[in-house]
């Protein structure tokens, strides 16, 4: 559990919001006992922070029963589109976002925030639940603390970077990876078609790479 920087907190009722540091941590001073609050915590910037093919990839495995997330916040980041649910069209526009065809999540913030306190009644089925993402303070008559558990939206294998304390990074094997195509010739504007076949018999999930070509 990173603490998050730079997440919006919005205390209505008093109509002041703030920043949390990079500590993830935010005060509101000088509130009022025996009013009403309602805390919403919101990020939405930054969608591809912590995504990439590998998340896609986990996300896919989980759908086809091959690997299960095993976590309710993972299940809440995989639901890309907001839907409630875990299918194939969350993959689809993870991949447009991966590609560049997009840059933001259609229906989807980049972050969720869920409050801590929740029990979730089946974490396998987490993102159809009606979990809490703002914290309702009725009748303020001490000092409180709330706080959320921040979910980066694509990210199902934990390397988002969330803070300026070292974020997470993919572990890579270093190991040389050989993939062959064949040479074409095309046009500017014609849709070109590229085959990519390996060299050699390997166990590998997903890639994701950038093709240059020769400009003539």
């Amino acid at each position: 559990e990173d603490p998050v920087k730079e997440v919006n907190v919005f205390l209505e009722g008093s109509e002041m919001n703030m920043l949390t540091n990079n500590t993830g941590t935010y005060a509101f001073e000088g509130q009022f006992s025996g009013s009403d609050y309602v805390v919403k915590p919101t990020k939405n910037n930054d969608p591809l922070n912590g995504v990439s093919t590998l998340d896609l990839v986990m996300i896919q495995r989980h759908i086809l029963g091959l690997e299960k997330l095993g976590s309710p916040y993972k299940m809440i980041a995989a639901d890309i589109n907001k839907d409630k649910k875990g299918t194939a069209s969350d993959l689809t526009e993870l991949r447009k976002l991966i590609l560049g065809v997009t840059n933001a999540f259609e229906n989807n913030e980049s972050w969720r925030f869920v409050d801590k306190t929740y029990n979730f009644q089946d974490p396998q089925s987490a993102q159809a639940e009606s979990f809490p993402e703002v914290y309702f303070i009725d009748n303020m008559a001490t000092n409180m603390e709330v706080d959320f558990m921040a979910v980066k939206v694509g990210d199902v294998n934990g390397n988002v970077v969330a803070n300026n304390n070292g974020g997470s990074t993919e572990s890579r094997s270093g190991n040389v990876l050989n993939l062959t195509t064949t040479n074409q010739t095309f046009m500017a504007g014609q849709t070109v078609q590229v085959p990519v076949i390996l060299s050699h018999n390997a166990d590998v999930s997903g890639f994701q790479f950038t093709v240059n070509f020769d400009q003539e």
